[in-house]
């Protein structure tokens, strides 16, 4: 087992690990108001076999700010994989500002992190990446690996059929692109659900991520499906509760 594959093996945790949503009633003009709290839960699977859940918070700490955070445990043949995610971030003005972002891994006695602090007085932001420090200027919109998913929720829930994100990971931002590809009618753990069907990628793609949204758990995916040359990851919706503000 390389340990590189791990680190890929994870892209889709932080995919799903997704999302913050609006209060209960979300018609097209609540597509802009304050997230609300809430804890959902999802099951893993590589290939048909189980390997591992997470837990996915969403906490409002103050009028605008809020905690978001990621808690994965797989199990890789007969090695334990820890992963915990945290983004804090800001709505002003009706824009998501992440301020800080922190991932750290375990596997068996293997360690790895990665941070993202930004400074949106200065507009710069200074990060740190397997192993080195990087700095890179800030642009209006650009986001964290969990924040960009707030504003994937919000042009979902105003019908956006295409949606564009810079995402930092590294010193070079990334640019994500999902397309809604359809409406589809799915039995999930809450039920049967109209979904709406979003790609990332493409079948002629080497990677390609597909996620199922629903209105019913405030466009939080019910399911999602990862592939790449070798593997299908596949998670899905356990259970979600939302709670009322702080």
């Amino acid at each position: 087992m390389k340990l590189t594959f791990l680190g890929k093996y994870l892209i889709p945790a932080l995919i799903f690990s997704i999302l913050i949503f609006w209060e209960p009633s979300l018609h097209a003009d609540d597509c802009d108001e304050m997230p609300g709290p809430y804890t959902a839960s999802f099951s893993m699977s590589r290939n048909g076999k189980t390997v591992g859940s997470m837990q996915v918070v969403l906490e409002r700490i103050g009028v605008d700010h809020f905690s978001y955070r990621m808690d994965t445990a797989l199990k890789w043949g007969i090695l334990p994989v820890r992963t915990h995610q945290h983004s804090s971030l800001k709505l002003k003005n009706g824009q998501v500002l992440p301020l800080n972002f922190r991932s750290n891994q375990s596997i068996s006695l293997y360690k790895r992190s990665e941070f993202v602090d930004f400074n949106w007085q200065s507009m710069q932001a200074e990060g740190h990446k397997k192993h080195a420090d990087y700095e890179l200027e800030l642009t209006p919109g650009l986001q964290d690996k969990l924040s960009h998913y707030l504003l994937l929720a919000r042009a979902l829930c105003a019908g956006d059929d295409t949606v564009n994100f810079d995402v930092v990971s590294g010193p070079v931002p990334k640019h994500y692109v999902y397309k809604v590809q359809n409406t589809e009618i799915l039995e999930t753990s809450l039920g049967v659900l109209e979904t709406l069907h979003v790609s990332r990628g493409t079948d002629v793609d080497e990677k390609q991520t597909d996620m199922w949204h629903a209105k019913e758990t405030r466009f939080m995916p019910v399911k999602l499906i990862y592939r790449d040359k070798k593997r299908l990851i596949r998670m899905d919706l356990l259970e979600i509760s939302f709670g009322n503000s702080e």
